[in-house]
């Protein structure tokens, strides 16, 4: 399970309660399957539809989803690693990156929907 997370560490402490999670590599990257496509590397990267070219970032968790700045009008141009979205998870924020240049052609979610792990949150058309 740590591997699949890529969490380096876990470190539980008692009898007052603590708790300590150490990442290692590039971020918390679901296991592989069918959807996965969110760590953001090339490598990881699986398109959705093949014969447009077009794929899309899906939710690495469940969580309450919001957009940063309100509706945005789509498509729109992002450069990657640009930040697009944050998920919430009880207290903790996950950022929702673009992959890679792109133009995102359309977003699957509203702003303050909760979310399951690889719903469809945004779908994209690589830049060329």
């Amino acid at each position: 399970m740590l591997a699949d997370s890529e969490l380096a560490q876990l470190k539980l402490e008692t009898p007052s309660s603590a708790i300590h999670l150490k990442r290692g590599g590039q971020g918390i990257c679901p296991r592989d399957t069918e959807h996965t496509r969110l760590s953001g590397d090339k490598a990881s990267r699986q398109s959705l539809n093949k014969n447009t070219g077009s794929e899309s970032i899906l939710s690495p968790t469940v969580g309450v989803f919001h957009l940063l700045n309100g509706p945005l009008v789509y498509p729109r141009p992002v450069e990657a690693g640009e930040l697009l979205a944050i998920l919430h998870i009880g207290v903790l924020q996950r950022p929702i990156r673009a992959p890679m240049k792109a133009m995102v052609t359309g977003i699957s979610v509203t702003d303050g929907e909760t979310v399951d792990y690889g719903t469809v949150l945004f779908q994209l058309q690589p830049a060329t």
